[in-house]
């Protein structure tokens, strides 16, 4: 962490990023009929998992769906 930290990347930042872009990916997916099973298979966990992403709240803004919707569904 102190490394990355000395290079100017921050890995707490970068991890929330990565995991706000999961549940973004998650709510989506939803949106379009999978179910949470289905999702929890994509994604590779718990079907509470997903529950629980699905219960986040983001400020999801258009831009940053157009990026889930590029990058062509559930990736991990």
């Amino acid at each position: 962490k102190k490394q990355a930290a000395a290079r100017g990347f921050d890995i707490v930042k970068e991890e929330a990023k990565r995991y706000d872009r999961k549940v973004l990916e998650m709510q989506e997916l939803r949106n379009q009929g999978y179910s949470v099973a289905n999702i929890a298979e994509l994604f590779g966990c718990t079907v509470s998992t997903v529950y629980r992403c699905l219960a986040k709240k983001i400020e999801a803004t258009v831009e940053q769906l157009q990026e889930v919707g590029k990058k062509g569904g559930a990736k991990s």
